[in-house]
């Protein structure tokens, strides 16, 4: 992803686009931070998270009123929100005539019917998504839009989503595989990350670094399938059951320093630093700490 200089921002257009189609092509990424010339001091009034899907859908984390400000600029008109906002940031969507959707859940997904109810009638372009930081549960929102309105496959959705970091992909997949999703490395190679806000210019992405993590995955899974989206697949010939090392069990696997160490629990929306220290955010460490705000 490009920076563009605050200083260019009047005179220069940015729209940083990779074309395509995810059915045609195997999974495309659009970063858009759109129009920036007709928006001067949009470079200032975007949050820093914040991204947009091919589809349409923006995503990011909790959004102060300047940052809805610009968003009602940009053409959203609903927003999905994970956790709690400011009384400050309400007054600014009920001051713009904005719908809120309020699905806060902490780390079991169980708000797709609130979800899609509070986003029908709305194109996905009119659509903002977000937690707190705009990592794993506005990325769980993401993948389920992206399979119940939009007809992605279910490990696809969530490996688009999920932070690019290898531990996590390799805990990630696992999960999936337990539930008979199976993945093979050109669908690793096409869809990890393509919507997180690590592989963005941001932060974060769907993790799993802990039992809440897992509650979060699972659920997530669950509810596809009551929605009728079919899991089970028939496993390839080289992933039958069969003596496994050390390597194909992710939550044994020793933490990767790059990673920042992630084998601890940590929380939501981790952003890895220069320094690989991780930024605790907002999913539990144990399924009764869901935080609501």
């Amino acid at each position: 992803m490009r920076k563009v200089a605050p200083e260019l921002t009047e005179n220069m257009l940015l729209r940083l686009l990779v074309r395509g189609s995810h059915r045609s092509f195997g999974g495309v990424l659009v970063v858009c931070l759109a129009a920036l010339s007709a928006h001067p001091q949009s470079v200032h009034a975007l949050e820093p998270n914040l991204r947009q899907a091919e589809e349409g859908y923006w995503v990011g984390s909790n959004p102060e009123p300047h940052h809805i400000e610009e968003l009602y600029e940009r053409g959203v008109r609903v927003i999905a929100s994970g956790v709690s906002l400011s009384p400050e940031a309400y007054g600014t969507l009920t001051r713009l005539g904005m719908e809120r959707v309020d699905v806060r859940f902490g780390a079991r997904f169980r708000i797709g019917d609130d979800l899609l109810s509070g986003t029908e009638g709305f194109e996905p372009e009119q659509i903002f998504l977000h937690c707190d930081h705009g990592g794993d549960r506005a990325g769980a929102m993401l993948a389920f839009l992206l399979v119940v309105r939009e007809g992605w496959r279910p490990d696809h959705a969530i490996l688009a989503v999920a932070y690019p970091g290898e531990n996590d992909v390799r805990r990630i997949v696992a999960a999936m595989e337990a539930r008979g999703l199976y993945i093979s490395d050109e669908e690793l190679e096409t869809y990890t990350g393509i919507y997180s806000g690590a592989s963005n210019g941001g932060s974060g992405g769907l993790k799993l670094r802990g039992e809440g993590y897992r509650q979060l995955v699972d659920t997530l899974l669950d509810t596809f399938e009551s929605y009728g989206v079919e899991l089970h697949e028939e496993a390839p010939l080289d992933d039958l059951p069969g003596e496994q090392s050390a390597e194909d069990h992710p939550e044994e696997a020793p933490a990767d320093p790059a990673d920042g160490g992630e084998s601890q629990v940590v929380g939501e929306d981790t952003a890895i630093q220069p320094g690989g220290e991780g930024v605790e955010g907002d999913v539990p460490r144990s399924p009764d700490d869901a935080p609501q705000g």
